[in-house]
Parts: C-alpha cells; sequence; structure tokens
C-alpha cells in the first residue's frame, strides 16, 4: 500500500461502503446470520502511508475499548454512542487503533467534538493491515456489547446490514467523486483531444487534470480534489459547467 501511495503521490486512499472484498475470503470470517462468507464492508477505511492520530467528529461517551491479537481482525477498536437532542442514540466505531493510546480513556468518558481520541496502530498491532482507520457508523448494536462489532457482511444480508450500519459517509462528508473510478484515463483523454483539437490549444498543466464538475469558485477533479479556480479564461463549453 505505502508503494502504492509513492507511485501515485498521494496522502491516503479510501476503502467504501458496501464494497465486496474478496480479501476477506479466509478462515475467522464466516457469517453472522448467514451461511455464506462476510466480504461486504460495512463502513469507510481511511488509509495511509503510517500510523496517524484521530479526532472525534462528535460529541460522545466511550461506550467501548476492546483488544484483540487475532489475524486481519480489528486490533483495538474504539466505540463511541452519541445523541443529539432528540434523536435516537447512535454509534461510530474507530477500528485498528494503536492499543497503548487508548490508555487515557475509559468507559463512559464524555468526549467532546474535536477531541484527541486514539492514534492508529501499525501492522504488528492491528490485525496485520497497513495502517488505517475503519470507521463505521452504527443504529444499533443489537446486543453485542463486547466491542467486536461486525465490520463485514455477507452479501445475502446488506439489506439487513445497511440499516443498522448506515453509510459512514453522512458523517465524513466526502464528495462523490472520491468513490468512483472514471471510465476514461487522462491519457486516453489526451489520445482523444489530439485528433479534434488543433495543437495551439495548450494544455496548460505538465500533470493533466481531470476535472468533472464545478460549484461555486471550486473545481473538482476525478478524484475529488477541490481547486480553487482562479483562472479567468474567455467562456467556451465546459468552463461555465
Amino acid at each position: 500500500m505505502r508503494d502504492h501511495f509513492d507511485q501515485n503521490n498521494v496522502r491516503y486512499g479510501l476503502g467504501t461502503y458496501g464494497e465486496n472484498r474478496t480479501s476477506f475470503l479466509f478462515d475467522g470470517f464466516e457469517g453472522v446470520g448467514s451461511t455464506d462468507a462476510r466480504t461486504t464492508h460495512l463502513a469507510i477505511d481511511i488509509w495511509l502511508r503510517a500510523p496517524e492520530k484521530i479526532y472525534a467528529p462528535l460529541c460522545g461517551k466511550v461506550q467501548n475499548i476492546a483488544s484483540n491479537d487475532i489475524a486481519f481482525d480489528y486490533g483495538t477498536v474504539l466505540i463511541l454512542s452519541h445523541k443529539i437532542a432528540d434523536g435516537p442514540e447512535f454509534y461510530t466505531l474507530y477500528g485498528h487503533l494503536n492499543k497503548a493510546s487508548t490508555d487515557h480513556l475509559k468507559v463512559g468518558d464524555v468526549i467532546n467534538a474535536g477531541d484527541y481520541i486514539a492514534t492508529l496502530g501499525d501492522v504488528e498491532e492491528n490485525g496485520g493491515w497497513t495502517p488505517h482507520l475503519h470507521f463505521q457508523l452504527i443504529s444499533d448494536l443489537i446486543g453485542i456489547d463486547d466491542g467486536d462489532f461486525p465490520g463485514i457482511c455477507s452479501p445475502s444480508v446488506w439489506n439487513v446490514w445497511k440499516d443498522i450500519c448506515p453509510d459512514p459517509n453522512l458523517i465524513m462528508g466526502f464528495i462523490p467523486e472520491s468513490f468512483k473510478k472514471p471510465d476514461t484515463t487522462i491519457d486516453e483523454m489526451m489520445d482523444e483531444r489530439k485528433l479534434v483539437l488543433a495543437p495551439s490549444l495548450s494544455v496548460a498543466y505538465k500533470k493533466h487534470l481531470h476535472i468533472v464538475r464545478g460549484f461555486g469558485a471550486y473545481l473538482y477533479d476525478s478524484s475529488g480534489r477541490a481547486f480553487l479556480d482562479c483562472v479567468n479564461n474567455i467562456t467556451h463549453v465546459g468552463h461555465c459547467n
């Protein structure tokens, strides 16, 4: 994963909610509520080059802290409970943490939005995975109070589990392009461009941008990265879209 980051000059990668992962086809991931293997992801993963600090997105309380050293599992996991005004209680789960970094927390502790809660664990203590945060939104703990809440489900029971674990992007707020792979690569677009446009219409950047939409003062590329649009050009097809 770190080699992939270096090759693409990126800081982090995303693992998507609802993704069907063949990487989970091994012992220990038997179905819950189904005889099928658990391969459908119930969270969003943020993959990083190295362990980084995690801060609470919402006010809440520590519901549970648990650790295990089972291969390909969570390592240390933290669950926070939340209640906003008169709304229902819900939970956020943070998996693959450094165990020692949670020593300052205990069940019942009040957490404020923006508080430091833990640091991600490295490979040797987070189930053998490259450092990443498994962030999961949970509407009901369904009686699982030991902290070992399922992070994946069988595809056949996805319709049930997605009600228990809604899309965590409701909190994270990544824009849609963050999870979409473009149908056409930049190199393919450049080849098509040469067929229909004169070379006098130059391209402004050595590392070409794949801009897919604009909103307000920003343009967004196919990876979800935002660019402040400070270029005043002659209006042409696409520029004002």
